[in-house]
């Protein structure tokens, strides 16, 4: 996943990846050039972590909300150790 995020985002690698994405989805290269692996697009970790403060933040909506019965300790659930590992050999 790391390796993919990074060649993605490789602005070496733009042609390919705009043509990539226009074949996946069957759409003109230009529907996606101006925003898609760019700084408009979604913010991509280039370690592929995810965003634990975000994902707490929405559980802790979600229970204001009274989609969940209890809140959800996010912390204790999560071990991003193996991402980080990989991240310090892929650099």
């Amino acid at each position: 996943m790391q390796i993919g995020t990074r060649w993605l985002l490789n602005p070496a690698n733009r042609p390919a990846a705009l043509a990539l994405v226009s074949r996946v989805t069957k759409q003109p290269e230009s529907v996606f050039a101006d925003w898609v692996f760019t700084g408009d697009d979604y913010y991509h970790d280039p370690d592929a972590k995810p965003n634990l403060e975000a994902l707490q933040s929405n559980l802790s909506v979600q229970k204001e909300l009274g989609f969940l019965k209890s809140e959800i300790d996010l912390s204790k659930f999560a071990d991003l150790s193996m991402i980080e590992e990989a991240a310090k050999r892929g650099r």
